[in-house]
């Protein structure tokens, strides 16, 4: 095992750089363990002498301390709008719907067309028969509360229902 902490910074980076190419699954962090130094003293050595790690190239490099920058100011116009051209980029749970959407569009169509019968039924007769129906609690709720904000009887909506299904579905 070599001392690491004795190195002068260009071997430990030649030393470290070194070690990283040989073995692809050594990090810098594995590196540290192994040669018993502290992550952040190699890190504050590091930055000290103008290193910095690179990713991409899985060594310490030399920081460009100088660099010439040149402000150039240009009118920038406003991109014209391509009106025929224009490309909707959708995610995947929109893409998803859509997808549903086209897939069952032939239920869909068919259910609008029943929408615009149902409105159409109505009861000539008022004479009315005493009856008692069993029925599902959470359905029977959610016919109450329909009655409540629309205003109609909970026995006009059953009515209606009943009439419906058996005109369309019978």
């Amino acid at each position: 095992m070599v001392n690491v902490n004795n190195m002068d910074i260009e071997q430990l980076v030649k030393f470290i750089n070194i070690e990283l190419s040989k073995n692809k699954n050594l990090s810098v962090n594995k590196f540290c363990e192994l040669n018993d130094i502290k992550k952040s003293t190699l890190k504050s050595r590091m930055s000290r002498a103008d290193y910095s790690y690179n990713i991409d190239l899985r060594k310490y490099v030399k920081n460009n301390t100088t660099s010439n920058t040149t402000e150039v100011l240009q009118e920038v116009s406003a991109p014209k709008e391509d009106t025929q051209n224009k490309v909707i980029l959708l995610n995947d749970i929109e893409t998803g719907k859509l997808n549903l959407l086209l897939n069952n569009i032939d239920s869909i169509l068919e259910l609008v067309e029943k929408k615009n019968n149902t409105s159409s039924i109505t009861i000539n007769s008022d004479k009315t028969k005493v009856t008692s129906l069993r029925i599902n609690e959470e359905l029977y709720d959610m016919i109450k509360d329909k009655s409540a904000k629309s205003n109609i009887s909970i026995s006009d909506i059953v009515n209606r229902a009943l009439m419906d299904y058996l005109n369309n579905y019978i």
